[in-house]
């Protein structure tokens, strides 16, 4: 919370700092859904070619495959 209250100092820091406060719900939101629906595609990834693909072949290779 520090570098917030020093962040306010110049006018157009405050602004981006402001900005960042007011999204921090919206953005932990999208940051919820996209890391659920990105896990769904890397288990979909594994499910569908970790037999046959070495790339696929693990869950966490295949997250870093689509990442």
């Amino acid at each position: 919370m520090g570098l917030i209250q020093y962040m306010e100092v110049h006018p157009k820091v405050d602004l981006i700092s402001r900005t960042v406060m007011v999204a921090a719900g919206d953005m932990f939101h999208f940051c919820l859904i996209f890391i659920i629906f990105f896990a769904i595609l890397a288990w979909l990834a594994h499910w569908s070619f970790g037999p046959d693909k070495i790339m696929f072949s693990t869950f966490r290779i295949a997250a870093n495959t689509c990442f």
